[in-house]
């Protein structure tokens, strides 16, 4: 199982440690995330991205304010919906309590 993780970090909100403790939330769970500012070391970065999405059984969006200003996120909505891959979305806050509620992550 593996979950393309979507986001935007333009308005200030997502940070990089909130994303590695998402990434370590899943991980718990046995489901491998593609998170692309921790997991892009391609030297072709669109393209890793793209077939990350593509090889992913689930794009989830952590969706913000700024989500839908983000050309990537509109990019990776609209391969996943041509794709059929299944798309959920969660806001910010949400993942926030989630993550507060699990000890030592």
């Amino acid at each position: 199982m593996k979950y393309f993780i979507s986001y935007t970090m333009r308005d200030g909100i997502i940070e990089i440690i909130f994303l590695k403790r998402i990434k370590a939330f899943y991980s718990i769970k046995n489901i491998d995330t593609y998170i692309d500012v921790l997991d892009n070391t391609a030297t072709n970065k669109q393209k890793f991205v793209i077939e990350n999405l593509c090889s992913s059984n689930k794009l989830i969006l952590i969706e913000t304010i700024g989500s839908y200003d983000s050309k990537w996120v509109l990019k990776e909505l609209e391969i996943a919906s041509k794709r059929n891959i299944p798309i959920e979305i969660i806001k910010y806050e949400k993942f926030i309590h989630i993550l507060n509620s699990i000890k030592n992550l």
